[in-house]
């Protein structure tokens, strides 16, 4: 009985072929994602350069400003180091994180992702 019936099933099913141009089709989207991968990597070498120069830019900047002063209603103040350079050091720390899960990203761990 469910010997017949198994028969049965297999003779009724339905056969799929492949289209005749499955092969090229699945080599245009291989091509596609490897000419992807090498413009990612391109633009991902390009954070990291403009990440470098915008960090020694930034350390000229704050080597520039030795202790400002200015004067506000007649009383002068100083602005120490520390009050310009800590800004700038979490700025610096956040846009890595960002340029670091966009690498990461890329490589295919898909469960960090960009905000």
């Amino acid at each position: 009985m469910k010997e017949e019936r198994l028969g049965q099933i297999l003779s009724e099913k339905e056969i799929k072929r492949m289209p005749d141009d499955f092969d090229d089709h699945i080599m245009s989207i291989i091509r596609k994602h490897a000419a992807n991968n090498v413009t990612e990597r391109k633009y991902i070498r390009l954070m990291y350069l403009f990440f470098a120069l915008g960090v020694m830019l930034g350390f000229v900047i704050a080597l520039m400003f030795h202790n400002p002063e200015f004067s506000f209603m007649g009383k002068e103040y100083t602005v120490h180091k520390l009050a310009i350079a800590l800004p700038m050091v979490l700025i610096i720390l956040m846009i890595f994180e960002r340029i670091y899960k966009a690498t990461l990203v890329s490589m295919g761990k898909d469960k960090f992702t960009v905000m």
